[in-house]
């Protein structure tokens, strides 16, 4: 009986494996995979990986949100020629603080000897109860009445302060500084271009541009629920190590997926009808912003 069903295993996985070659033919030779011969490589040129050259390795997996590389299953990536002009762009968020006397008066205690007249004068007139004081010794009684009538007394004491401000020509230090909020999340851009000169290059280029459009949505897990995309490991290698000179980079997430394809003519493949040229065009970002402890280790 066990020889019965192993001969049927070997049928079935013999015509699964002609319906492959069936399908694969028409296009040229079955798409590379990785040396362990499990999971699809797609590669762009066909030997980007062999040319002891740098270029583009691409992974996907389940967002870990650990700010930092993820060991990913290589058995599945994308390999691309390194594009001119990686840039790495880091900059920071800081917002405009402004603690006037207030924060004077914090920094510098409440020693009268630390302020001058003009500090005691100035910050008087801004914050404490002087302004009224002035406004009812320079207003005559009924006419400081018919003015609040009309208003609040604040806003009389505030007009009052103002022009008590112009007259002595002194106005409160606004203290302003710079005050450190977060790094910035970042964004990068990588943009290929794809001319292939034969079958199965137009294929793998093809299998590139939908591992890319898939990865980047998500999945319906019921009928009102989506799991999220993938997320994505870059590497700049050569070889099987990453290049020494150029940051690593996190894992990020593909908010971007553009193509053109054909921008410059109208000619397709014979046969398989695939476009002469396609352009591609992808956005990534950041799932966490760094800090100093990754940059320190070569991010």
């Amino acid at each position: 009986m066990a020889n019965i069903f192993k001969d049927i295993e070997a049928k079935a996985t013999s015509a699964i494996n002609q319906g492959i070659d069936a399908v694969t033919g028409a296009f040229g030779a079955r798409t590379s995979n990785n040396s362990s011969g499990d999971g699809q490589v797609y590669q762009y040129p066909l030997n980007v990986e062999s040319q002891n050259q740098p270029f583009v390795f691409i992974t996907r997996h389940r967002p870990s949100y650990s700010g930092g590389q993820v060991k990913t299953d290589i058995k599945q990536h994308v390999s691309l020629y390194m594009p001119m002009g990686i840039s790495i762009s880091d900059s920071m968020v800081y917002e405009t603080a402004a603690t006037g006397a207030l924060g004077a008066a914090y920094a510098n205690g409440v020693n009268t000897s630390n302020y001058t007249a003009g500090d005691i004068q100035a910050a008087t007139l801004k914050y404490g109860p002087a302004a009224a004081g002035v406004a009812a010794g320079i207003l005559p009684g009924g006419i400081l009445g018919k003015l609040i009538s009309g208003g609040t007394a604040a806003t009389v004491a505030g007009a009052v302060a103002t022009e008590e401000q112009k007259r002595l020509q002194m106005a409160v230090n606004p203290r302003e500084f710079m005050l450190f909020k977060a790094p910035n999340i970042r964004s990068f851009s990588l943009r290929f271009r794809f001319m292939p000169d034969s079958k199965e290059e137009s294929m793998q280029v093809r299998n590139i541009v939908k591992f890319f459009r898939s990865g980047a949505y998500p999945e319906a897990d019921g009928v009102f629920s989506m799991k999220f995309p993938d997320a994505f490991q870059i590497q700049f290698r050569i070889g099987g190590k990453e290049l020494p000179g150029i940051p690593k980079l996190p894992e990020m997430v593909l908010e971007n997926v553009s193509v053109s394809y054909n921008p410059m003519s109208a000619s397709f493949f014979k046969g398989t009808n695939d476009p002469i040229e396609i352009n591609l065009s992808l956005e990534f970002k950041e799932l966490k912003p760094l800090t100093r402890e990754q940059i320190n280790g070569d991010f």
